[in-house]
């Protein structure tokens, strides 16, 4: 009895923490909000202090992710960092079909808007403007947020949850991260991005696997937007 009730606790502060991790991992995007959310001159001062608030957030949530992956009983090993040549062989093959399952998907956005893009994000729009702010943007979009929501969603969910269920964990991470992304519906976009990122991590038990499939495609999609906005 005590020891079920230990456990529920347990698995209850687990799941707690998990929701405001992640929060917290999205909180490196305050570096780049424009002034209307972040009260910060537009001088070289307040760009000092946009970049020293960037890197201060990406450590801390680095930080408690390590944390509360320890805590998990969770440990990044070297050997979940390295491939071999199978390995890569894999790794090329799920980067292959995420672009091109990307691309389609933004052309045919692209084609359906009107050979419009859409919405574009402000840093975007005055990149050359206000380089710094594009510069923050980029970072978080194509570094930081993909190894975070990675190490949080794959590295940390996906593994606790396989221990139990492999296809479990995957498609539960999946669904979840899907959600995280966009709050009125869980089956949209990202939720195939997230399948193949999590068969990514399955199949070749290598964290750095999802990493590089999450910054190409983000890359891929920045990209694309900058050049056809």
């Amino acid at each position: 009895m005590i020891n079920g009730i230990k456990k529920c606790i347990s698995t209850s502060m687990a799941v707690a923490w998990f929701i405001i991790l992640s929060v917290v991992i999205q909180s490196p995007v305050l570096s780049w909000l424009n002034e209307e959310y972040l009260n910060v001159g537009k001088d070289a001062q307040g760009n000092l202090f946009r970049i020293i608030l960037f890197i201060s957030l990406a450590l801390v949530s680095l930080y408690l992710m390590m944390k509360f992956a320890k805590r998990l009983d969770i440990s990044w090993k070297q050997s979940q960092f390295d491939t071999d040549r199978k390995g890569n062989a894999l790794l090329y093959k799920y980067t292959a079909i995420t672009l091109l399952l990307t691309l389609i998907y933004i052309l045919v956005l692209y084609i359906g808007n009107g050979y419009n893009v859409g919405t574009v994000p402000k840093p975007i729009v005055e990149m050359q403007e206000r380089p710094v702010i594009f510069i923050l943007y980029l970072c978080t979009a194509v570094i930081t947020q993909p190894i975070l929501e990675e190490l949080l969603f794959r590295g940390i969910l996906q593994e606790k949850l396989s221990r139990y269920s492999i296809w479990g964990g995957l498609i539960m991470a999946s669904i979840l991260f899907s959600y995280s992304h966009d709050y009125q519906t869980i089956f949209n976009s990202h939720l195939v991005s997230s399948l193949i990122y999590g068969l990514a991590y399955a199949k070749l038990n290598n964290i750095k696997a999802p990493i590089i499939l999450h910054i190409l495609q983000n890359s891929l999609v920045i990209a694309f937007v900058a050049l056809f906005r």
